[in-house]
């Protein structure tokens, strides 16, 4: 049987705080398509810490010739 780590989910205050920016800022940044969406959890938005590192990761490469 495989492991599974926990993920890290954070909150859209959570997020703005760690990226250091408003709350507001993230929605744009959701909407232009500059951070993953959200996954869903009835009401209440997060987004997994893995996924965002990786994301940002992602970019950050891509963005080197």
């Amino acid at each position: 049987m495989t492991h599974l780590e926990p993920t890290t989910y954070l909150t859209k205050i959570e997020l703005a705080a760690m990226l250091r920016v408003s709350t507001r800022t993230i929605s744009n940044y959701v909407r232009s398509g500059a951070i993953p969406d959200p996954v869903r959890f009835g009401r209440k938005a997060l987004w997994s810490k893995t996924d965002l590192l990786a994301f940002v990761k992602a970019q950050q490469t891509a963005d080197q010739p």
